[in-house]
């Protein structure tokens, strides 16, 4: 087993490389006012013991440890929130009567919520089947959201239950009837359709925070390494993408 130091010095190697790829800072999240621009803002130990105090839960380990020894900015989405912004998410507002998710908790999710992901019909063309591969949930309490990954979603780790520090995607635009608070999209979980519209889940690959960021980063060196510069798109963007295209 990989140790933490070890995952984290890998981690930093290949961040390094691809700031120095993307010098125009074309990778989602990362150019503009509101990017990280591949920068890090070093994280006070008690500030991270605090935080954890008032959401009254312990920071995964991987993502604590990353807190610790590199900090925050830098990361998938428009990067890792500072610390004080990182929390559950409030969705009450957008569905305010949340009663008929697949699980009551983000806690209660079991890798055989996972195995069981599938279109929920039968009749919508593949480039929407990320809107209905998912998980929908009636409270999101110990859901740690760390990044927004644009178009209202955000990314974050399930910080209860036994899928504690497994990361997911979450938005609030579940597919209709909007009965559940939000959906989630299990990160690591690879969605393939085929013409036949089969989809294939392999629960076993869900990510946590490490193989998170790391895949954040392989992909944004595989696609600058060839001088393209493809955006990040992520499941949350794969379903606002599907939802304009089904709107239009």
């Amino acid at each position: 087993m990989v140790s933490s130091a070890a995952a984290i010095n890998r981690l930093l190697e290949k961040l390094e490389r691809l700031r120095r790829l993307d010098r125009r800072r074309d990778y989602f999240g990362a150019g503009g006012r509101a990017g990280h621009g591949y920068e890090i803002v070093p994280v006070d130990p008690g500030a991270v013991t605090a935080r954890e105090a008032a959401l009254g839960y312990s920071f995964p380990a991987e993502y604590r440890d990353w807190l610790l020894q590199v900090g925050c900015g830098a990361g998938p989405g428009y990067g890792l929130m500072p610390l004080d912004d990182a929390g559950p998410v409030d969705w009450h507002d957008a569905n305010p009567r949340a009663h008929g998710g697949d699980v009551a908790r983000v806690e209660d999710i079991t890798l055989a919520h996972v195995a069981a992901i599938h279109p929920k019909r039968s009749d919508v063309p593949d480039y929407q089947y990320a809107s209905y591969a998912h998980i929908s949930a009636d409270s999101v309490d110990h859901f740690l959201a760390v990044s927004d990954v644009g178009c209202g979603g955000y990314a974050g780790m399930i910080v209860a239950g036994p899928l504690r520090g497994k990361v997911f995607t979450t938005s609030c635009e579940v597919a209709e009837p909007r009965t559940a608070l939000c959906a989630l999209w299990p990160e690591g979980v690879y969605v393939r359709t085929s013409n036949r519209r089969e989809v294939i889940i392999e629960p076993g690959n869900l990510f946590g925070f490490f193989d998170w960021y790391e895949d954040w980063l392989d992909r944004g060196i595989k696609d600058y390494s060839g001088g393209r510069g493809l955006p990040f798109i992520g499941t949350v963007l794969a379903r606002a993408r599907a939802k304009v295209q089904k709107d239009g």
